[in-house]
């Protein structure tokens, strides 16, 4: 098995299409799918499902496409490795990622790159969503991590098609209550309404105009106080009785939630959600190994959360 028929692989799963993943790989369609096919009887099995809608892995795709990943990300930490050692060793990871999945995958990421590469230095820049193709542009980076309401979301996949980017959507996150355990509201069923006279505690970006324009219905609540860190804002909650909304990824494995000292609750009338995708250049070529490690690890990540 060769290992560039391996790049070809992996490359149409992401892409579900022969004919888009032939033209990102600059090779004609015939030579890709030649390329399938003989992996495909090697291995004695079907790599993908064809039809005219496009190609989507078999459950013995979907099996050996970690091996494969492994196979491509081991090859190029060899091949780095036997051109400049050093230059391995000290690389530089700039990643791009939103507040809240700052709190989430990103430590995760962060974990199983240093086991990997302990002195290479890790730069995880928070910032928001909306202005994330403009940050990789600006600042040279080329990875990032973001989360988007789906109104929002295809507009910024197009922009980033524009500057040389391509995004995929990793997980649709949930917007929730989280109270106090001994909230008022706690056993009730909660509503937009309900919450209307309760003390509420957001945090201080999504209240900003026309950043996130769900939030919008809890403006006008009788009483809500902004705060720029989550630490500051769980103990609010827990010492004055606040309540907050945010996406389930900020309380995911929280210490308060694990705890019982809050409580997550879905609110009946608010169904917004959040489009987690990671960003990344349209030429793959151009990632480090340190980038096409993040990537893969948050993709894990959420594949882990799915299940």
């Amino acid at each position: 098995m060769r290992l560039e028929h391996i790049e070809y692989i992996i490359e149409a799963a992401r892409c579900n299409s022969i004919t888009k993943a032939a033209q990102n790989l600059f090779i004609g369609q015939p030579t890709l799918s030649m390329a399938i096919s003989a992996v495909e009887h090697e291995l004695g099995g079907e790599i993908f499902y064809r039809n005219n809608k496009g190609i989507r892995l078999t459950e013995f795709g979907e099996k050996i496409m970690p091996e494969l990943w492994e196979i491509l990300l081991h090859s190029k930490r060899i091949k780095e490795m036997s051109t400049c050692t050093d230059s391995l060793i000290n690389q530089h990871l700039h990643f791009t990622s939103y507040p809240a999945g700052s709190f989430a995958a990103i430590p995760n990421v962060v974990q199983k790159i240093k086991m990997n590469y302990p002195k290479a230095g890790i730069h995880i820049y928070d910032v928001q969503t909306e202005n994330i193709v403009k940050h990789l542009v600006s600042g040279g980076y080329k990875v990032g991590f973001g989360a988007l309401s789906s109104v929002k979301y295809w507009p910024l996949v197009l922009e980033a098609k524009n500057y040389g980017f391509n995004c995929k959507a990793l997980y649709d996150d949930k917007m929730m209550a989280y109270l106090p355990q001994d909230h008022p509201l706690v056993e009730e069923t909660l509503t937009v309404e309900k919450m209307r006279s309760s003390q509420v505690a957001l945090m201080h970006a999504f209240t900003l105009p026309n950043e996130n324009a769900f939030y919008a219905d809890f403006h006008s609540f009788d009483s809500v106080c902004t705060f720029s860190s989550y630490d500051i804002l769980k103990n609010v909650m827990v010492r004055q009785k606040f309540l907050t909304i945010a996406p389930h990824l900020v309380f995911y494995n929280d210490p308060y939630i694990l705890n019982g000292v809050l409580v997550e609750k879905e609110i009946a009338d608010f169904n917004e959600n959040l489009t987690n995708f990671i960003i990344y250049p349209c030429d793959e070529r151009k990632l480090s190994i340190l980038e096409e490690t993040a990537l893969r690890n948050i993709e894990e990540f959420f594949a882990a959360i799915d299940k």
